[in-house]
């Protein structure tokens, strides 16, 4: 091993082992197979996750900064016929590839290469992240087609875990953006790939909502204390003292419409930010869960207050009579390390929460 892969080990764990960047992509046909893949197996398994292009700096790198890259392997007929691994072209990963950029809509949200999650929905394959950015389709074959916007009617980025409707195949998401403030926008996307429901929810100041339940009957969000923080791996008092400030303006106020079309626009020029993780662990505030009604408005979510904690991602949800039970892997805690580009959340552990009445965690 190098002195630099050595360095690359001890500093960032993300950037070894299992975690460490695959560096070409493979195209490779007629897989021999061990053992038998059942005949009804008859489409693609796919994955995706952060890959990072050349060396990346340890002590800068973040593991959610990484460029996705999409691994898929095509099974039919008891056959393994390919594997794939393609990094998704956004504006960034294409100049450094040396390639044209497949440009495409721009208010869809940030231009990243998503790295969080790829779905199949309206004849689509999507790759998809949080925080405002944008989706990137794909063909079949894992090639990047460009950005997405779902036929014009999504504005301002996405989420990482929207959830289909077994009954209705319609996609529900809840996405948030840093530059809308306090707000996080629940939508419903058709069969068809457009947006046909959007319900803007505000609330006391914004927060990293990575995920949310879906019940046959409700949309539950997760108010919990991750807190929006601009500061970042800034050092110097007055620097620090400027970022709070714009902090504490920027996690209750949405930046105007044009102001997030240039953002947008500018994120095509600029890659992902490299300032390290821009939200911390904020014990001062309560941690809560909304419950709305599917057909409803902001106005009709009940909040339901609970232990400080946060969750990633919930496991099942589902309605009992007048109740909506949550089953999720609960940390006591994430980000308790300043701005450390390692994630850090503490051990987690499953729990049920119940929402009726009351609230019991």
């Amino acid at each position: 091993m190098t002195t630099a892969a050595t360095a690359r080990e001890t500093e960032n764990p993300y950037l070894n082992g299992n975690y460490a960047p695959v560096r070409e992509e493979i195209t490779a046909i007629d897989l021999y197979v061990t053992g038998t893949i059942p005949d009804y197996l008859d489409g693609r398994y796919l994955r995706i996750g952060p890959n990072p292009m050349g060396d990346p700096d340890p002590a800068r790198y973040h593991v959610f900064l990484g460029a996705g890259m999409v691994h898929g392997v095509r099974l039919r007929d008891g056959k393994a016929h390919w594997y794939r691994n393609r990094w998704v072209r956004s504006a960034d990963v294409a100049r450094a590839l040396g390639e044209k950029w497949q440009d495409g809509p721009h208010t869809g949200g940030f231009d990243f290469a998503d790295n969080t999650n790829i779905i199949g929905h309206a004849g689509r394959t999507l790759a998809i992240t949080e925080a405002g950015a944008r989706p990137y389709e794909l063909t079949d074959e894992l090639e990047t087609i460009g950005p997405s916007d779902f036929c014009g009617t999504l504005f301002g980025g996405y989420s990482a875990h929207p959830k289909r409707d077994p009954a209705t195949g319609e996609l529900h998401a809840v996405s948030y953006n840093p530059m809308r403030g306090n707000i996080v926008q629940y939508t419903v996307t058709g069969v068809d790939g457009k947006v046909r429901r959007t319900v803007d929810i505000r609330l006391k100041a914004q927060t990293m909502m990575h995920d949310f339940s879906l019940t046959e009957k409700y949309v539950v969000l997760y108010d919990l204390p991750v807190s929006l923080d601009l500061g970042g791996s800034l050092r110097s008092r007055p620097a620090k003292a400027v970022a709070a400030l714009l902090t504490r303006f920027a996690e209750r106020h949405a930046a105007p419409d044009f102001v997030l079309r240039a953002a947008m626009r500018g994120s095509e020029r600029g890659g992902p930010p490299q300032a390290g993780m821009l939200y911390r662990w904020a014990p001062e505030r309560q941690a809560r869960v909304g419950v709305m009604p599917r057909e409803g408005t902001a106005a009709d979510i009940r909040w339901f207050e609970v232990q400080p904690c946060y969750v990633f991602h919930p496991l099942n949800a589902y309605d009992d009579g007048d109740r909506v039970v949550l089953d999720v892997v609960r940390h006591p805690s994430v980000f308790t390390t300043g701005h450390s580009l390692v994630p850090s959340p503490a051990p987690a552990s499953p729990e049920s929460f119940s929402a009726g009445g009351r609230a019991r965690y």
